[in-house]
């Protein structure tokens, strides 16, 4: 891979490429990515949508759109870093700049596909199309038995849901969606592989079936292919992921702090660590303040830039084996902070993420979710039994099938139920939290709503 072609400012349609008709003078091809992603609903919708609290009782919790932000940021800083560290031979006429602008834009993008409820949504809509495999006589059955399309459902990732939004759902739709340059949705593509091979245990992957022409263009445009037919990982993929592990590993430990699920010393230790492995240690100890949260915070802040630092080292001293293709693991599994890293995850997997609360709000969540597919996928299957004909559905399918926003009805193809499928997974996974939870309430019977509606 060369860093001239894997930079594409090529625009992603449907069936051609778009060139830039004009000169810009102030707005950069990557930073009107920025701006088209930031603008579009899907992503205002992830203020409603857990980033680790399902319907946080403090307004100051991290929503999935803040952690985005924050990811944003800290992307935009290692991007900038890497863009200036690397040699003029290495990047040829690559500004520094438009690295930065590429890999902000893929961290403003990385969470689109994120269904409600965070991770336990994603593990619902598994579960369903489980149970929908094994059901007698289900119109989905071949599609849940095919190895080439089973796994878009039986292993679905919000990873792969995002690039279908970028490419297909949102702005431009089914014509090349927001129509991103190739950089970006090459640095968005954390998985940039198939469901058909992503693994039993790990259940990852980067692009539905459906995508798969959408994934070959890109990919091949910036020289990601091959020779056996696979892809390598955009280089500045690497920048995004660890944008986000940052992110998380430091601000998990801050909220969890805010509402008292780790104590003040317990957290101060487990990012005290990592900024005495780093520069800023004496910045903490010069930091007179009393109040406990302030500190923390603070710490989190120095733990970030401690980190930064870190994933920065680690993706110079190997990009010619990420530019090979042949790196494989995350920078910070690779840095100096790797076991600091394994120790906040451990701490927050055992006394964070299993909290009673948040569990019972999982529990609820994963609920909902079950609720709404067995709702709509019953319209859907009533929709292919009559072969399309609304008007020959049930009374209770007609009023659901109206319910379908008018782009997702128009995408369902009756004589093709995984079309069908992946119609119902697009309507229910982009959802935010509050709404999957009121029309569940609303079509169940159990809304407090109920009696009171014009």
């Amino acid at each position: 891979m060369d860093w001239k072609t894997l930079m594409s400012e090529e625009r992603y349609t449907a069936n051609t490429y778009v060139r830039r008709s004009v000169a810009r003078q102030i707005v950069s091809d990557f930073q009107l990515d920025a701006e088209k992603i930031i603008y579009t609903s899907v992503f205002r919708r992830l203020q409603g949508k857990t980033q680790v609290y399902p319907f946080p009782a403090y307004d100051y919790l991290r929503t999935r759109l803040t952690h985005t932000n924050e990811v944003a940021f800290v992307g935009k800083i290692l991007g900038r870093g890497i863009g200036r560290r690397l040699s003029a031979s290495e990047r040829g006429n690559i500004d520094p700049e438009d690295i930065s602008d590429v890999v902000y834009a893929a961290c403003l993008a990385h969470d689109l596909g994120n269904p409600p409820f965070g991770h336990i949504g994603e593990e619902a809509i598994k579960t369903w199309f489980l149970r929908e495999k094994t059901k007698p006589g289900s119109p989905f059955n071949s599609t849940l038995s095919d190895a080439h399309t089973m796994y878009d459902f039986l292993h679905f990732d919000g990873n792969a849901q995002g690039f279908r939004i970028m490419t297909r759902l949102s702005s431009w739709r089914e014509e090349g969606g927001m129509r991103l340059t190739y950089a970006v949705a090459g640095a968005f593509s954390k998985y940039p592989f198939p469901s058909e091979t992503s693994s039993p245990d790990k259940q990852k992957f980067g692009y539905m079936a459906d995508d798969s022409d959408a994934a070959r263009k890109i990919f091949t445009a910036l020289g990601m292919n091959n020779a056996d037919g696979t892809y390598s990982r955009h280089p500045l993929a690497f920048l995004v992921e660890a944008a986000d592990d940052i992110s998380y590993l430091t601000t998990d430990v801050d909220d969890a702090h805010r509402v008292k699920q780790l104590k003040f010393d317990d957290s101060q230790a487990l990012l005290l660590k990592i900024v005495d492995m780093g520069n800023y240690a004496d910045e903490y100890n010069a930091y007179k303040c009393n109040n406990e949260q302030d500190k923390i915070s603070f710490l989190r802040s120095l733990a970030s830039a401690t980190l930064i630092e870190g994933a920065a080292t680690a993706f110079l001293d190997n990009r010619s084996t990420i530019l090979s293709g042949r790196f494989k693991e995350p920078l910070i599994k690779v840095s100096k902070f790797a076991g600091a890293a394994t120790e906040i995850r451990t701490a927050c997997e055992e006394r964070v993420y299993l909290e009673k609360n948040k569990i019972q709000l999982e529990a609820a969540g994963f609920n909902v979710i079950i609720g709404l597919l067995d709702l709509f996928g019953t319209m859907i299957e009533d929709y292919i039994a009559k072969k399309g004909s609304v008007k020959d559905m049930n009374h209770k399918s007609r009023n659901l099938y109206s319910l379908m926003p008018e782009e997702n009805r128009k995408r369902m193809v009756a004589t093709d139920p995984y079309k069908c499928m992946v119609v119902l997974v697009d309507y229910v996974s982009g959802m935010t939290d509050r709404f999957a939870l009121d029309l569940f309430q609303r079509l169940s019977g159990h809304s407090p709503a109920l009696g009171k509606m014009a």
